[in-house]
């Protein structure tokens, strides 16, 4: 699979990096309702026991101490709300790209890239 990658890494290399322009948003962003320690709650436990190794503590810990960290996760979304700031430690995230393929001979065959929707 890494040899596909690397491929595109190879014939993408001398590529200018792409200028993205910001878009116009025409919905507002301004009307958000302050969360509750409760809403926070009741979000943790319905939430699948997931996590990622971008995330700060186990998924079991946070749902287990959902009672101490809900205020604190309510509070830390109403500041951002508020003050119409993002942490930017919250900002990442670990993107792996999924490759379709085919099996031909008993050989993994990487699928082409068909940008065009089915």
């Amino acid at each position: 699979m890494y040899h596909v990658v690397d491929r595109i890494r190879a014939s993408t290399a001398a590529a200018t990096t792409p200028n993205i322009d910001d878009r116009a948003v025409h919905v507002s962003l301004m009307d958000f309702s302050p969360v509750t320690a409760d809403e926070v709650a009741n979000i943790l436990s319905k939430s699948p026991a997931k996590q990622c190794q971008l995330d700060p503590a186990p998924t079991w810990l946070v749902k287990n101490a959902s009672d101490v960290l809900a205020p604190v996760i309510a509070a830390v979304c109403n500041a951002s709300f508020e003050q119409r700031k993002f942490p930017s430690s919250c900002k990442t995230a670990i993107v792996r790209p999924l490759h379709k393929k085919r099996i031909l001979l008993n050989q993994m065959i990487p699928a082409p890239i068909d940008p065009s929707p089915t």
